[in-house]
């Protein structure tokens, strides 16, 4: 991290693949909490014809995978919305996407942080400095960054 401090790294995790025990779920829990992770796609193993795993015989029991994807899921908004909050007062180049209904036009940082600006502030497909002011649980706001 001390190379490139800004770093968004994500990850995907399965929870509940056949023979996954307790321990090797704590294992995971406490490896993805040390990590600098800013995103995590938590998803839940399911059996699909015609792979190996679907004839596993030491399946996890569905409770146990919901509660494990439920654990990782709330360490996944802990970690995201602290590496967003990190961003504030900060000024990034956002490239923006389409204007949405709630009147914001979104795009992404180059470490992907959501970001929504006015949308008559700025153009589809533009690269434009924004500071960023605040943020909520999926999207950081922010305004113009001052050029002067």
């Amino acid at each position: 991290m001390h190379l490139m401090p800004n770093l968004g790294l994500g990850t995907d995790i399965m929870v509940g693949f056949p023979g996954e025990t307790e321990t090797h779920f704590e294992t995971s829990r406490r490896f993805v909490e040390k990590m600098p992770f800013s995103y995590l796609h938590v998803f839940s193993y399911s059996d699909r014809p015609k792979t190996a795993a679907n004839y596993f015989d030491d399946k996890c029991h569905p409770t146990a995978i919901r509660e494990r994807s439920a654990v990782l899921h709330d360490l996944a908004v802990k970690k995201k919305g602290a590496f967003y909050a990190s961003h504030i007062g900060r000024t990034e180049d956002v490239l923006f996407e389409m204007a949405e209904s709630d009147g914001l036009r979104k795009g992404f940082t180059r470490s992907y942080v959501r970001v929504g600006v006015e949308k008559s502030t700025v153009q589809d497909n533009q690269l434009v400095p924004i500071t960023i002011g605040s943020m909520d649980s999926d999207l950081c706001r922010g305004r113009l960054a001052d050029t002067a």
